[in-house]
């Protein structure tokens, strides 16, 4: 402590004496609180009551944050007894789970009583240029600190005071021929903790001023105070983590949500190893957490957090062993058509599941379109369309990339030509042999459609160099019909197909006049004796049946004209039959046969 004398002309006792504060009375876990000025004065100044009581910026916690800045208005008093600063700052915080704060901060503080001033030598109490500041930190976890200003310059009664790391300061006044009339000590940099509360109080005075017949003053003067008490710990709970596996290296940035998580007292149990709470970064509002994995064998782990409230339940975390660098050894088949859409099959090593793509000619089959059987020994994918020719194919996974297979892409056939048909018409009884020229005729693939009916591919005989075809016609009404040939590679512009049908040119077996060499029936050859006079006969020497003479009911005899072939029918009703039809056409033929011999006489 350092001692001063102030000399003074007047009766005057200045007295002050640091009262140390602490936490309000009726705190609570989690509670916070900070005042900038307080008064507590009983004057009376020129024989007229002045007292003065009150405080500026003063703010409590919980429920979760206060705070106040009030300017140049930082007054109490009046014009006879004024505490007054140009800036008054205060805060307090309260975080359930998490803990407790508060602050005070005061500029330019000054205790005016103007009718003092000359008596004394200047104000009461003058800090001009200084700021004052007080706080308390109460977190869950930790021990509670409390700190204030230090070196402070103040001015009493117009002497300056510095304030250092002792704490204190004390001036003597001095009356009428040098004797001490009255001491002013100011204790400044005091502050309290405990285990859970934390108390601070930056300036306190207790003042007495007693000069007969001008001022009375007694009380006390605080400025920047500050307090709390740790909030109760709260039992924290894990929801996620992300992500959720990592290589056994470790290194994985890991982010945790949940709740009672608490900056600076906060550790990651992770397979059994124990992130510290200085290497876990916690988020305001203790709701999430980062930290970095340390490094562990293969497998899945629990992963549990830690506070002062307790300890989360598990979450797990898989630790992946390094990617195994894929192989591949073969690739069937080992071509396809350009248009793609080849189902391929490759066998290798490494593999994996839901994480490996395949490259082919450049274009990327993604892993939700290759299907790795398990083992990671083998996988399928379909090939994309691509042009002609060899291209690579890769395989690749998280450990790497495999050397490439051939794969070739084979461009389609032209498809078949027909250039020729041999023989080009038939009957339309079917059964012509039909040979086709042309190329691309497949063995057991190529059917041929004539007329619209198709014969199949094994009625079909190809050659074996695909340049010729030979099948049988099947029947189809007379005229000229389509003829094409269809492979698996496509069908052939037509060629033309003539069915043709039977001849029924005269003297070659059709109705004549019973002439010799017409072949035909004729009506009215000799016979007679039956009802119809002989019935007709067929000609003589054509070759046609002729009915002979004598028979009543017309008995057909059949002629060559040679010679006759005689066919009695001994059934009844067979002759009845043939004796009806043989009048009938007998009739026909009998005007047939006078209009041809008509025509002929004529000619001649």
């Amino acid at each position: 402590m350092r001692r001063r004398t102030l000399a003074s002309l007047a009766a005057l006792v200045l007295t002050a004496a640091a009262v140390l504060g602490a936490a309000p009375a009726g705190a609570a876990p989690g509670d916070a609180a900070a005042t900038g000025l307080t008064a507590d004065l009983d004057a009376t100044v020129a024989g007229v009551s002045a007292d003065l009581s009150g405080s500026v910026g003063a703010v409590t916690a919980p429920p979760s944050s206060s705070a106040e800045l009030v300017g140049a208005d930082a007054t109490l008093g009046g014009a006879a007894l004024e505490l007054s600063a140009s800036a008054v700052s205060t805060e307090a915080t309260s975080e359930p789970g998490i803990g407790s704060s508060a602050f005070a901060e005061v500029a330019d503080v000054q205790l005016d009583a103007p009718v003092l001033t000359p008596i004394i030598g200047g104000l009461l109490l003058d800090g001009s240029g200084t700021v004052i500041r007080a706080e308390a930190d109460c977190p869950v976890g930790s021990a509670p600190t409390a700190s204030v200003s230090d070196d402070i310059t103040l001015s009493i009664a117009g002497v300056d005071v510095v304030v250092d790391a002792d704490g204190s300061a004390e001036v003597d006044l001095l009356g009428v021929g040098g004797a001490v009339i009255g001491t002013v000590t100011l204790q400044l940099d005091e502050t309290t903790t405990t285990s859970t509360t934390a108390a601070a109080v930056a300036v306190q005075l207790d003042l007495t001023v007693d000069l007969v017949g001008v001022a009375v003053i007694e009380g006390s003067v605080t400025i920047a105070q500050a307090s709390c008490e740790t909030p109760t710990a709260v039992v924290p709970s894990a929801a996620t983590i992300d992500p959720d596996e990592g290589p056994t290296s470790g290194g994985t940035d890991v982010t945790m949500t949940g709740t009672g998580f608490v900056p600076g007292a906060t550790s990651v149990t992770i397979g059994g190893i124990v992130v510290p709470p200085g290497e876990v970064t916690v988020a305001p509002g203790g709701e999430s957490l980062d930290f970095v994995t340390p490094p562990h064998a293969a497998g899945e782990v629990d992963v549990t957090v830690t506070t002062p409230g307790g300890t989360t339940g598990p979450l797990a975390f898989t630790y992946v062993p390094p990617a195994v660098v894929p192989s591949a050894a073969t690739i069937d088949p080992d071509e396809g058509p350009t248009s793609g859409g080849t189902d391929v099959t490759m066998t290798g090593t490494g593999f994996v599941p839901g994480a490996t793509s395949v490259t082919i000619g450049g274009i990327v089959v993604p892993p939700g379109e290759v299907t790795v059987a398990p083992g990671g020994e083998s996988l399928d994918f379909v090939t994309p369309p691509h042009a002609a020719g060899e291209v690579d194919v890769t395989v690749t996974t998280p450990g790497g990339t495999t050397g490439p297979l051939a794969f070739t892409y084979v461009a389609p056939d032209p498809g078949p030509t027909a250039d020729d048909v041999d023989p080009d018409q038939g009957p339309t009884t079917g059964g012509t042999v039909v040979v086709v020229t042309g190329s691309g005729f497949v063995p057991g693939q190529t059917t041929v459609t004539i007329g619209g009916v198709v014969v199949p591919a094994d009625e079909v005989d190809v050659a074996d160099d695909g340049t010729s075809l030979s099948f049988t016609t099947p029947p189809h009404a007379a005229g000229e019909v389509e003829l094409t040939v269809t492979t698996p590679d496509g069908t052939t512009d037509p060629l033309t197909y003539t069915y043709v049908a039977a001849d029924d040119g005269d003297g070659d077996g059709g109705p004549g006049d019973g002439g010799p060499g017409d072949g035909g029936p004729s009506a009215g050859g000799p016979g007679g004796g039956g009802p119809f006079a002989g019935g007709p006969s067929v000609g003589s020497g054509a070759g046609g049946p002729s009915y002979g003479a004598g028979d009543p009911y017309g008995s057909p005899t059949a002629s060559d004209g040679g010679g006759s072939l005689a066919r009695t029918g001994s059934d009844v009703g067979t002759l009845i039959l043939l004796g009806l039809g043989a009048l009938v056409t007998g009739a026909l033929l009998r005007g047939v046969g006078r209009r041809s011999r008509a025509s002929r006489t004529a000619a001649s």
